[in-house]
């Protein structure tokens, strides 16, 4: 599990809060818990799923009232979020693999009462000419027991 803070900068439903980022396919709240509690920093959001890992073991879910009273929690995957799982999150933040997005290319959203349709050349981009291992140059390091 590796862990740093910083603004977000993504276009997510918490851009521009001050962040802290788990990078973990099983994080462990009590570890969270104990960076957080060793900041000096105001932290206003937990981010799940940071670096692009992907979430196999949602035990962690349980152990999320202790944080989302106090911070906005959101999680990002690749792999749909279990359904149960979708209630604890402010955001759930699914990756798709878009790499032959042009100009007439669009994203299709359905569930089962809604559909719709953006064009993928009016998503809000970050460039990501600074980002290195998943964090931004401007990110802050807290923690790394060097297991993603």
């Amino acid at each position: 599990m590796r862990m740093w803070y910083g603004i977000d900068r993504e276009y997510s439903p918490v851009h521009g809060l001050m962040t802290l980022f788990v990078e973990s396919n099983n994080p462990d709240i009590d570890t969270v818990i104990q960076v957080l509690s060793e900041l000096n920093v105001d932290i206003e959001c937990i981010y799940f799923g940071a670096g692009e890992v992907d979430i196999t073991n949602w035990e962690f879910i349980d152990s999320l009232y202790k944080l989302s009273d106090t911070f906005k929690v959101v999680v990002e995957s690749f792999k749909l979020v279990p359904q149960y799982a979708t209630q604890y999150f402010d955001a759930v933040i699914l990756r798709l693999p878009v790499s032959c997005a042009s100009k007439n290319t669009y994203i299709k959203y359905r569930s089962n009462m809604t559909v719709g349709i953006m064009k993928a050349s009016e998503f809000k981009c970050n460039s990501l000419f600074d980002l290195q291992d998943g964090q931004y140059s401007c990110d802050i390091e807290v923690y790394n027991e060097g297991e993603k």
